[in-house]
């Protein structure tokens, strides 16, 4: 998914990301105010910063990760803020990728 492709739609509600999708480009989902749930596929391998940046509304992320992540705040991953468990990710994707972890690229650990 492209950086900021659905930037600002306020009409999405809910959205279930195909499984032939590897990466999810910055602001993707910014400001999609509507957006209450979305459902990342295992297969994603990047994520983009503020991804779901301001989704006021967003309050399940199901994201069945079976990798851990590298969180950066550099897209080249030259350093490395944090590494997270895929059981972390799981248990806590909504907090991290809505708050925690918001302005920070992802990267998994393949």
């Amino acid at each position: 998914i492209g950086d900021s492709a659905f930037y600002g739609c306020s009409s999405l509600t809910s959205i279930t990301i195909p499984d032939s999708v590897i990466s999810i480009g910055d602001s993707a989902f910014y400001k999609c105010s509507s957006l209450t749930s979305i459902t990342i596929p295992d297969r994603v391998t990047s994520i983009g910063r503020r991804a779901f940046f301001a989704c006021s509304r967003l309050s399940s992320i199901t994201f069945n990760t079976p990798y851990s992540w590298e969180i950066s705040s550099s897209s080249s991953f030259s350093s490395i803020y944090a590494t997270l468990t895929a059981s972390q990710v799981r248990t806590n994707a909504l907090t991290y990728l809505t708050d925690d972890y918001e302005n920070y690229y992802w990267r998994a650990v393949v």
